[in-house]
This record gives C-alpha cells, structure tokens and sequence, in this order.
C-alpha cells in the first residue's frame, strides 16, 4: 500500500527558486548537448557516407541544404550521447515534488521506457526501413532514376524510425494503467476493433504521406496492443492476488 504523505511534509521551494532550478538544469543540459554534437560533427562524413549505401548517392538542390543537413546529424547524434545527462537533469529537477511511491514507479518505469524506445528504433531501422527502402526504390527502371536530396531522405529515415520508439511504448501504457486500477484488463480486449482503425490513422500521422508506410507501422501497432493487453490481463491478476484497488505498484 502506499505511504501516505502531506503535503507538508515535502520540501517547498518559491517559484522563483524553481525557475532559478529549471534555467540551470536547461543550461547544463543545453552546454552538454551543444558540446557532444560539436564532437559529433568529425562523424557526419561517416554517417553520409553509410546513408548514401543505402540509397546512393545523396544530393543537395539548394545552397545550404548540406550545411543544414550535416548540422542536423551533428546534433541528432550529440542529442544521444547527451541523453543520460539530460535524462538525470530532468530527474533532478522533479525528483523533489514527487512522494515516495511516485518515486518507485519512476524507478521500475524508467528503465522499461529506455529499452522499449531502443527496441523501436532498432527494429525499424534493421527490419522496416530496409523493408521500405527495398519497396521504394524498386520502382525505378531505365527511365526512372532514383536522385534523393540529403535533407529529404532524413526527413524520411526521421519519419520511420522516431514513430517505432513512441509505439513500442504501448504494453507499458497498458500495463501501467491495469496495474493502478485505472482500465480494467477487459476494457482493452474490447476495443480491438477501434484499434485497427486507430492504428491505421496513426500510421498516417506519423509516417511519410504513403499507403505502404502507413501499413507498416499499423501492423506492428496492432501486434504491440495484443501484447499490452495480455500484460494487462497478468497485471490485473497480480493486482487483484494482492488485494490491491487503485493504487500505486
């Protein structure tokens, strides 16, 4: 069961001293990021180079669409290598206004969220996008070349990877959500049918503007709100075994 605390008894800080904390932790955030993707940028050649095997050759139609692209590189990888940083920054930060058992769930959470959105982007990047890339450029014929922009085709590899690590949340959601009494195990069993509708305008939200890839990342949609709803079921059942209602794991 939880621990019940007032709410005086957790530390009290003015507003002023909580804008003073976030400017601080934003900033040491912000030096990290900026200083891991100057580093970074030795490795875009690198990257390019390994984007173009997949694709061919890339190219730029206007004058600072390179630069800009290679920037983007730069910090999209000083953005990974600075994540434990801006992930303990952010901890930091709201660790204070949370009660013990809010702490706990972060605690057994956090590290689920971590492997989950890792999974997502290893999957699509090692199985869906070659999938696509092989699909796409299949169309091309004697008269039909394949010249891609760089800053396009990482608008394209963005679009497919990033929705992969969101979706593969979704048996945590579940879970989570059965877990405190929040959704009945049965409530998810019963909306298979809106789900097939949703997964479908969800791949088209956060897909690029084409049936294939929608597909692509409805089916696998569908296959992680199977998986959640059967760890939600397990959730209820330890829930109800130990004699919890509505609260916190």
């Amino acid at each position: 069961m939880p621990v019940s605390l007032s709410e005086s008894s957790l530390p009290t800080m003015p507003l002023s001293g909580h804008l003073a904390e976030l400017r601080r932790r934003l900033l040491v955030s912000g030096i990290v990021w900026i200083a891991a993707s100057a580093m970074a940028w030795f490795l875009t050649p690198a990257v390019v180079s390994y984007l173009g095997e997949r694709v061919g050759r890339l190219v730029f139609v206007t004058p600072a669409e390179a630069f800009v692209s290679l920037v983007k590189i730069a910090m999209t990888l000083g953005l990974v290598a600075a994540a434990p940083v801006i992930l303990v920054e952010a901890w930091l930060f709201v660790l204070p206004g949370l009660f013990p058992t809010e702490r706990r769930l972060v605690y057994r959470l956090a590290p689920v969220v971590v492997v989950l959105f890792v999974a997502g982007i290893v999957f699509s990047w090692f199985v869906m996008l070659p999938l696509m890339l092989s699909f796409f450029l299949g169309f091309q014929t004697e008269r039909i070349h394949a010249t891609i922009t760089i800053a396009r085709f990482l608008s394209f590899l963005m679009g497919v990877t990033l929705p992969f690590g969101l979706v593969f949340q979704l048996p945590l959601v579940t879970y989570t959500l059965t877990r405190i009494g929040v959704v009945p195990a049965r409530f998810w069993a019963r909306q298979r049918r809106y789900v097939v509708l949703m997964a479908f305008i969800v791949g088209a939200l956060l897909t690029p503007p084409d049936p294939v890839s929608q597909a692509l990342l409805a089916i696998p949609l569908l296959f992680l709100y199977e998986i959640g709803a059967w760890v939600a079921r397990r959730a209820e059942r330890l829930r109800v075994g130990r004699g919890e209602e509505g609260v916190w794991p």
